[in-house]
């Protein structure tokens, strides 16, 4: 099935990769620090050239139209954490992104720790909470913890929500 990436229609992971590379200098690469992987827009393409550990850095999730190539990379110590008090309703998704549409692929997510104290119902998950029509998620694993006390959440380990039709 095919899906749309930064405008081009995309029928499969490795015309998306050809496509990132095609246009190397118009992608961004993210590397070296956590300040790097939050300079990210919402939209656009990006490759990681090494891990990255998010240790002791405050992450807000942000809707994500593009291709992020982890490139078997892994960001690791992930920590999303929100209250009533503190979360707009439109931020209640998420890990990394709080909305992906678009292609991720050899992303690791390691020792993920996501939590919302809230009461109202939210969509989680460690790389996207939710994942609209005709993304892709490829070759990608997520490990940690997501903590949700509320009912009629919906949670997942890399997507809490997916439109159909969906890959991962």
């Amino acid at each position: 099935s095919n899906f749309i990436v930064a405008g081009y229609g995309i029928d499969s992971s490795k015309k998306a990769i050809e496509i990132a590379n095609k246009y190397e200098g118009l992608y961004a690469i993210v590397g070296i620090s956590p300040n790097d992987l939050k300079n990210i827009t919402s939209y656009g393409i990006y490759q990681l050239k090494n891990d990255i550990d998010m240790i002791d850095v405050k992450w807000e999730p942000i809707n994500f139209t593009g291709i992020f190539l982890g490139n078997g990379y892994s960001i690791k110590n992930l920590t999303v954490v929100f209250d009533d008090e503190s979360a707009e309703y439109n931020r209640l998704f998420g890990g990394l992104f709080s909305r992906l549409t678009g292609f991720v692929d050899e992303l690791a997510l390691d020792d993920v720790y996501i939590s919302y104290n809230s009461k109202n119902s939210v969509t989680v998950g460690a790389i996207a909470g939710e994942m609209t029509v005709n993304s892709r998620i490829e070759n990608s694993y997520a490990s940690g913890d997501i903590v949700i006390p509320g009912e009629g959440s919906s949670v997942g380990g890399l997507v809490g929500y997916m439109s159909d039709p969906h890959n991962v």
